[in-house]
């Protein structure tokens, strides 16, 4: 088995682990129970994703090839809940404005880590499945970027700018 391959899955399902952490711990320091909502479905998405990677590389691990295994990725369409009460709720806590854009930039690296394992995979069965982890981390950065800039202008708004 292909060691490039294998650290390949492993920086995915890492970097997965880091989107979980980083959305269920914005849910847990958000104060609205919508905000908690999206941050933990957020989480959810990411966990499907770090499962599907993890299953992957076990059973290469185990030896099978890569040109047995069927993409086992279902991608779910669902259009986010962002109402302008989130953003808001949002731009009011510091702590979850500042886990918004760093998401933003997990997202965007997983994005780009993707389509690059894509790229660069031989086997059409994991080029399907890094492809469609790549556009499924797209539309989250899409996603996160348009709330980013919807909350950073409620943010500009809160802020008083006063000395500390």
């Amino acid at each position: 088995m292909s060691e490039v391959l294998i650290e390949a899955l492993k920086k995915g399902i890492k970097g997965e682990m880091d989107s979980i952490t980083l959305y269920q711990e914005a849910a847990n320091r958000s104060q609205h129970a919508d905000v908690k909502e999206f941050f933990l479905e957020m989480a959810e998405e990411e966990k499907n994703h770090y499962n599907w990677l993890v299953s992957y590389y076990k059973k290469l691990h185990d030896g099978l090839s890569p040109a047995s295994l069927k993409n086992i990725a279902q991608m779910k369409e669902r259009a986010p809940i962002i109402t302008d009460e989130i953003v808001k709720r949002i731009a009011e806590s510091q702590y979850v404005t500042t886990a918004l854009a760093s998401a933003v930039l997990l997202e965007a690296t997983a994005l780009r880590f993707y389509a690059d394992s894509a790229e660069k995979t031989i086997y059409p069965e994991l080029q399907s499945f890094f492809s469609m982890l790549s556009e499924w981390e797209r539309k989250h950065y899409n996603n996160l970027i348009a709330m980013q800039e919807q909350t950073e202008r409620f943010w500009f708004d809160l802020q008083r700018f006063e000395p500390f």
